[in-house]
């Protein structure tokens, strides 16, 4: 699974991605889409979820948003994983949740602390008759800051031609169907029940122009 960071701020020039598996089954499967792109100092992203009320009780930062309607952004800014791996979670608020991981044989989470508005994060609502089903969206647009990224991974970059690990997640389990969708597969005979905190399973991005 490969997808194509373009370098630009535009959103038309991203390259759409859909978040669609959904490795350990769901009745409930919302049209889940996003936008990637690149600066030397940053990656855009754009989740998108259509869906009319998403479910977004958690506001304090760092809680426990999977369990509302949540869209997520996991990314390694290596091709081996082997610098660890930022996990950005978000509901509709928007409250973020955002853990820098270790890869190893039993992965460790921290808690980033990284002042909020460095993010640039908002939610955008708005309709169009392009998904599957047409209609209703929420949208979280954030950034991922170079300098962020370098606290916890010295010497890390955005350069092009290069390769970054990542995953993206549309999920949630109150006050709703749970679901657990992905856009790079699982192996569901390695991962039998949800757990997104797999970096194996995450694909390819590509820095281009």
């Amino acid at each position: 699974m490969q997808y194509v960071i373009h370098k630009t701020d535009d959103i038309a020039r991203m390259e759409e991605g859909r978040i669609a598996l959904a490795p350990w089954g769901a009745e409930y499967r919302p049209d889940a889409r996003f936008y990637i792109g690149w600066q030397d100092d940053r990656l855009i992203v754009h989740l998108r979820a259509y869906e009319v009320n998403p479910v977004a009780d958690v506001t304090e930062r760092n809680g426990n948003v999977c369990c509302d309607s949540c869209l997520e952004f996991f990314f390694s800014p290596s091709a081996d994983n082997s610098a660890g791996y930022f996990n950005f979670e978000m509901n509709a608020n928007p409250t973020l949740l955002l853990h820098y991981g270790l890869v190893s044989k039993h992965t460790e989470r921290f808690c980033v602390d990284w002042p909020l508005e460095a993010f640039r994060l908002t939610v955008t609502r708005d309709s169009d008759a392009c998904s599957m089903g047409g209609g209703v969206y929420w949208q979280a647009n954030f950034i991922v800051p170079l300098d962020m990224v370098r606290r916890y991974v010295p010497g890390a970059s955005f350069e092009k031609g290069q390769i970054l690990r990542a995953n993206l997640y549309k999920c949630g389990s109150t006050r709703q169907v749970s679901h657990y969708l992905t856009w790079a597969p699982f192996d569901t005979a390695d991962v039998p029940r949800p757990d997104f905190h797999v970096p194996r399973y995450f694909g390819e991005m590509l820095l281009a122009d």
